[in-house]
């Protein structure tokens, strides 16, 4: 069996773009007090890395932090299925897995970046979890070796504006 990074190292160019799309948006868009950094392990690189995560900020994309403190971690993903029975933007199962390992979920972000609509989502790693529980996401796996994603329709991801508040609620709370 192929490693995931061996699989996939074709499409790190373009995982590489989300990345930097995903924190320039931020950088633009965080209230003031708040900074978007790229801290995951190859974030930002089109180079293939044989190293592994040793903590959430190199587990996890990008990390956000208030006043220096880490308040927020986003994995950027760009991921859909053409399976029939499996359609929508689509988390890794393993992403939900690591950020309850690292004890970070709670605090854990998907972005989704559509580049043929140009459009983006945001989607809380919780409401994730929820969603597999009660059938509101579907569960497949692109190839039989691997682990499940898991894919939610595109109209339930949210805007920017909900993780705005999100952060603007957790205020004080590291």
């Amino acid at each position: 069996m192929a490693s995931l990074k061996q699989r996939y190292r074709g499409k790190w160019r373009q995982g590489n773009r989300r990345e930097t799309a995903a924190l320039c948006l931020l950088s633009n868009l965080l209230p003031p007090g708040y900074k978007a950094v790229l801290t995951g392990l190859g974030a930002g690189s089109s180079e293939y890395l044989e190293s592994s995560y040793t903590d959430a900020y190199t587990a996890f994309d990008i990390t956000v932090f208030h006043n220096s403190a880490p308040v927020a971690w986003i994995d950027v993903t760009g991921m859909e299925t053409p399976s029939r029975k499996c359609r929508g933007w689509c988390v890794g199962s393993w992403k939900l897995v690591k950020g309850k390992s690292l004890g970070v979920l709670d605090r854990l972000w998907f972005i989704f970046i559509d580049s043929s609509r140009m459009r983006l989502g945001f989607r809380y790693a919780p409401r994730v979890e929820a969603d597999t529980g009660n059938g509101r996401a579907s569960i497949c796996r692109l190839y039989r070796d691997e682990d499940p994603v898991i894919c939610m329709p595109p109209r339930s991801w949210a805007d920017y504006s909900a993780f705005k508040r999100w952060l603007l609620a957790r205020r004080g709370v590291t």
